[in-house]
């Protein structure tokens, strides 16, 4: 997980953290340890994010998927 990919990606839709939480539908705690790689997004939970931010497969692969 690239947390710094997904904070820009926020940013650049003036979106904060609360945002993105209320977008997948867990608290603002369980967001940041997902963020923070403590816990993992679920499969539903980044299909909302792909298609709330129309990603590219590449950009899943940048966001979710990079080591």
């Amino acid at each position: 997980m690239d947390t710094r990919k997904l904070k820009a990606l926020l940013k650049l839709h003036g979106h904060t953290q609360a945002d993105l939480a209320a977008i997948v539908g867990c608290s603002t705690t369980a967001l940041c340890n997902k963020m923070t790689g403590r816990s993992d997004f679920t499969q539903p939970e980044m299909q909302k994010i792909i298609r709330e931010y129309k990603l590219s497969a590449d950009q899943v692969n940048d966001i979710f998927f990079s080591c």
